[in-house]
C-alpha cells in the first residue's frame, strides 16, 4: 500500500536524501551531542508538506460532496490509485538512482551536470510517450485486470477515465526529473512548493468544474496540477541544454550508470505498489462503495500520520545519516532508540482518538452532499481497524530510514517484498469472510509484522536495547497516560452529545481536552517526551531566520 508503508509525501523525502548519499566519503570526526535539534530548512519542508496533504485530502472532501461512495467514487478511486501507483512507479526508480548521479555530476563541472539532466529529461519523455501509447490501445484490458469485480458499464468508465488521465500522468513523471535536480542543486523548498502548487491547483480547478462536468473534471484539473509542479521546477533550473543536440560523453557514461542504479531497486519498488492495486483489485468484487470506504479511510490515517509521526520521522533521518556517516554507533543508538520512543508517545495517543473518535471524524470531514450515515458508518469501520494499527505504522518509518541511514538498502526492501507477499495472501483470505474489514486488517497484520522483524534486525545491528527495564516502564506509563486520556475523553464525549453540540465543535473540543489531559499526565508520570518534543525545535533560528546558520 503505497500511502501507508511510506507515510511520506516525496517532499519530506528529498530533505534527507541527501544527507544519505554521502555515507561512504564523510571523514570521520566527532559528533556533537545527541540532540533532537532540527533545522529551519527541515521544518519548512515539513511544513509545505503538511500543507501540500492539505490540499490533497481537499480534493477528497470534494469527492465526497458531490460522489459520497456510489459506484462513480469507486470509479474515481481505482482510476486515481493506478495513475498514481504509475507516477510514483516512476518516481522511487529516478529518485534513489539519479541524485546520486548528478551529485558527482556537479562536483565535475556545470556542464556535465547540465548535461546528464537533459538527457534523463529527454529519455523520461521518450518513455511516457511510449507508455502513454501502449497505455491508450491496452486501457480497457487494464482496467478489466485490475478492476475485475466492475460492472462492464462501470469498467468502460474506469477505461475511459483512465485515457484522459494518460497527458496528466506523463508530465507527472518528467517532474520526476526535475524534482530530482532540484533536490541535488539544494533547492529543497522550491522542489516542495512545486508539489504543493500542484495539489492547490487541482483542488480548486476540482471544486470550479465538478458541478458542471463531474468525474470529467478530475483529468482537467490534476493536467492543471502537474503542468503548474513542472513550470515552476523549469521556471527554477532554466534548462537551456534540453534541446541541444550533442552532449558530452561523461553526461553519457553518467546516464548509464543511473540507469544501471535502477535495476536493483526495480523489484522492490514495484511490489511496493502492488499492494494498493490488489486491495482495489479485491475490493472491486465487493458491494459497490466498500472501495469508496476503503479509501477515504486510507487518506485520514495518512493526512493524522503525516501531520505527527511522519514530520518527525523526518527530522531524525537526516540527524541519523548524519550519525551514520561519522560512524557515531552509540549516539546513532541513541537516537533510534529516543526516535522511537517519541513516535511511540505521539502514536498512541492519537490511535486511541482515532478509535473513539472515528465517527464523529468522518461525520466532520466527509458527511454532507451525496455522502449519507450509511457511509459514515463504512468509513468509520475501516478507520477503526487502521486505527488499531497506527502506533506501528507512526515507528515504520523511522524503521526503515535507519536501516538508510546506515547505506543498508536490502533489509527494508527484502522485509517490504515479504510484508507485500503477506498482505496479498491475507487480503485473500480475509475479504472472503470479512468484506472490506478484511482487506484493512490484512494490511495491519502485514504491517505488524514487518515492523516487528525490522526491530529485531535493528535491535541485533544496534543493540538498542528494544527489551529492558527502561521500556517496560515506558510503555506502563505510555498506556497509563493514554487510558486516562481516553476515559476523560469518551465521558466527555458522551456529555457534548447530550447537550447536542455541533460536530466540528465536539471534534475540536476533544481533541484539545485529550492533548492536555495526556500531556499533563505524562509530565506528573515523569515521561520526558513531552520536553524533548520542545526541545527539537531550534525557536531562536524559526523567530530569527537570519540570525545563524541553520543547525
Amino acid at each position: 500500500m503505497r500511502h501507508m508503508s511510506a507515510s511520506l509525501d516525496d517532499a519530506t523525502r528529498a530533505a534527507t536524501a541527501p544527507a544519505a548519499e554521502g555515507l561512504a566519503t564523510q571523514p570521520v570526526e566527532r559528533a556533537a551531542p545527541v540532540r533532537f535539534r532540527v533545522g529551519t530548512t527541515a521544518i519548512i519542508l515539513a511544513a509545505v508538506a503538511v500543507l501540500s496533504k492539505a490540499m490533497g485530502f481537499g480534493e477528497k472532501i470534494v469527492i465526497a460532496h458531490y460522489f459520497g461512495t456510489t459506484p462513480t467514487a469507486d470509479t474515481y478511486f481505482a482510476a486515481t490509485a493506478i495513475l498514481l501507483s504509475a507516477v510514483f512507479l516512476v518516481r522511487e526508480l529516478i529518485h534513489p538512482t539519479l541524485l546520486p548521479t548528478l551529485n558527482e555530476a556537479m562536483t565535475l563541472s556545470p556542464g556535465v551536470f547540465n548535461g546528464l539532466f537533459a538527457r534523463m529529461f529527454r529519455w523520461t519523455i521518450l518513455l511516457v510517450i511510449v507508455t502513454a501509447a501502449a497505455g491508450a490501445i491496452l486501457m480497457p484490458q487494464v482496467a478489466s485486470l485490475l478492476a475485475p469485480g466492475f460492472p462492464d458499464h462501470q469498467r468502460a468508465e474506469l477505461a475511459r477515465l483512465l485515457r484522459w488521465f494518460l497527458p496528466a500522468g506523463a508530465l507527472m513523471a518528467l517532474t520526476a526529473v526535475t524534482y530530482t535536480t532540484l533536490n541535488a542543486k539544494g533547492r529543497l523548498v522550491v522542489a516542495s512548493l512545486g508539489e504543493a502548487a500542484s495539489k492547490a491547483t487541482l483542488l480548486v480547478i476540482a471544486a470550479l468544474l465538478i458541478p458542471f462536468s463531474g468525474l470529467g473534471a478530475i483529468p482537467v484539473a490534476i493536467l492543471c496540477g502537474a503542468v503548474a509542479c513542472l513550470g515552476i521546477h523549469l521556471a527554477v533550473l532554466r534548462p537551456s541544454g534540453i534541446a541541444q543536440p550533442r552532449l558530452s560523453p561523461a553526461s553519457g557514461n553518467l546516464l548509464g550508470r543511473t540507469m544501471a542504479l535502477m535495476a536493483p531497486i526495480a523489484i522492490g519498488v514495484v511490489f511496493s505498489h502492488i499492494s494498493d492495486l490488489v486491495d482495489n483489485l479485491l475490493a472491486s468484487r465487493l458491494p459497490a462503495g466498500r472501495l469508496s470506504y476503503l479509501n477515504y479511510a486510507k487518506k485520514i490515517t495518512d493526512a493524522i500520520l503525516l501531520a505527527g509521526p511522519t514530520a518527525l520521522a523526518v527530522v531524525l533521518y537526516a540527524r541519523a545519516s548524519r550519525l551514520a556517516s561519522l560512524s557515531q554507533v552509540d549516539e546513532l543508538t541513541e537516537l533510534v532508540g529516543k526516535g522511537l520512543r517519541l513516535l511511540l508517545f505521539l502514536g498512541v495517543p492519537i490511535a486511541c482518538l482515532m478509535i473513539e473518535l472515528r465517527a464523529t471524524i468522518v461525520r466532520a470531514l466527509f458527511q454532507h452532499g451525496s455522502f449519507d450515515p450509511v457511509s459514515t458508518a463504512g468509513v468509520a469501520g475501516a478507520l477503526l481497524v487502521y486505527g488499531l494499527g497506527l502506533p506501528v505504522l507512526s515507528i515504520e518509518g523511522l524503521c526503515t530510514y535507519s536501516f538508510y541511514s546506515m547505506s543498508d538498502t536490502r533489509t527494508p526492501v527484502v522485509a517490504g517484498v515479504l510484508c507485500v507477499l503477506l498482505n496479498i495472501a491475507l487480503a485473500v483470505l480475509l475479504a472472503r469472510s470479512m468484506g472490506y474489514l478484511g482487506i484493512t486488517t490484512a494490511l495491519v497484520i502485514a504491517k505488524t509484522v514487518k515492523v516487528a522483524a525490522l526491530l529485531a534486525l535493528l535491535h541485533r545491528k544496534l543493540k538498542c536495547r528494544l527489551v529492558s527495564r527502561q521500556w517496560i516502564v515506558f510503555a506502563i506509563k505510555l498506556a497509563l497516560a493514554s487510558a486516562l486520556m481516553w476515559l476523560v475523553v469518551r465521558l466527555v464525549g458522551r456529555q457534548v452529545v447530550a447537550a447536542r453540540a455541533g460536530t466540528i465543535v465536539s471534534l475540536i473540543g476533544s481533541g484539545i481536552l485529550a492533548a492536555i489531559v495526556y500531556v499533563g499526565v505524562s509530565v506528573l508520570l515523569g515521561l520526558k517526551e513531552p520536553r524533548l518534543m520542545i526541545d527539537s525545535v531550534p525557536w531562536r533560528r524559526l523567530l530569527n531566520p537570519r540570525g545563524g546558520a541553520e543547525r
